[in-house]
């Protein structure tokens, strides 16, 4: 069981199968003694194999800093599993209002989970720096401790920025439903995010590949620039990235992929399942 994608944001709506996110960030600002942050939401994606999901499991989400040290927790909350069919692992989302977290000070922040007290694996990341941008020098190493990954991607059917600037993706989906013998066109946009060396630079360019089995390449788009940015010296740069998908002809349900490339090397693929199924008769997550 891991954590597949997790979002901080302002706000954030569920409309089946779709979530949208209002405002999304990994950064706050507290002084440099410590203080309370806004209030947002965090919302949170677990994939399980068959097998690992079961009736009555409750999630335990907390929150710590670089240390170790216990900052704050949302506890029980209810799994449920969406079946996707016998293929695909399980998968289940959920969101929850997070009021203002009593951070000690800048510093990285680490956004664990357990199932019954069993840990998931992966986790969610953010950075909390002083009002002038600096984090304390004391951090210890990077997190994750590898090179240039994808921390999560997404297809959504609209991108744009919150009363504050910050990014906002609307109606984002993890697989597409379509009635049987259908061939679905999509247009809306992909969004992913990188996270990239300590010493990667701020200017890059990417390159985009929607496949299907095979690797077959159904669509290559077009490079496109990205700017990463780090929290500090020392700290794993990051770039949040954004590119518009117009009439992207989809032939049939099946198992596909965005295939990424950075500066000419490949760095992996956000899946992208397509379920031959009437969307009617998907469980509902209230």
């Amino acid at each position: 069981m891991r954590i597949k994608w997790g979002h901080l944001c302002q706000e954030a709506r569920y409309d089946h199968p779709m979530w949208s996110f209002e405002g999304m960030f990994d950064c706050f600002t507290v002084p440099t003694g410590g203080g309370p942050t806004s209030a947002f939401t965090l919302v949170m994606a677990i994939e399980a194999e068959r097998g690992e999901d079961a009736e009555g499991q409750t999630f335990d989400v907390e929150i710590h800093d670089s240390s170790g040290k216990f900052v704050s927790a949302h506890r029980r909350v209810p799994a449920q599993w969406r079946d996707l069919g016998s293929n695909y692992p399980k998968l289940c989302t959920f969101g929850f209002h997070v009021p203002a977290l009593p951070l000690p000070g800048p510093g990285r922040f680490v956004v664990t989970a357990t199932v019954n007290g069993q840990p998931v694996r992966d986790n969610i990341e953010f950075f909390a720096t002083t009002p002038e941008g600096r984090l304390p020098a004391n951090m210890g190493e990077p997190l994750p401790a590898y090179g240039t990954a994808i921390i999560w991607g997404h297809l959504c059917f609209e991108i744009g920025k919150s009363s504050v600037g910050f990014p906002s993706i609307r109606q984002a989906i993890d697989f597409f439903p379509v009635p049987p013998g259908k061939e679905p066109v999509f247009s809306g946009a992909f969004v992913y995010q990188l996270s990239l060396g300590p010493r990667a630079g701020e200017n890059h360019r990417a390159l985009v590949e929607f496949i299907g089995v095979g690797d077959n390449v159904i669509r290559r788009f077009d490079e496109h620039d990205i700017v990463a940015l780090s929290a500090g010296a020392g700290q794993w740069y990051r770039a949040f990235c954004a590119m518009t998908v117009h009439d992207l002809v989809i032939p049939g349900p099946g198992d596909y992929a965005f295939r990424i490339s950075i500066d000419g090397e490949f760095v992996g693929s956000v899946e992208f399942p397509v379920i031959g199924i009437d969307p009617s008769k998907l469980v509902k997550q209230d």
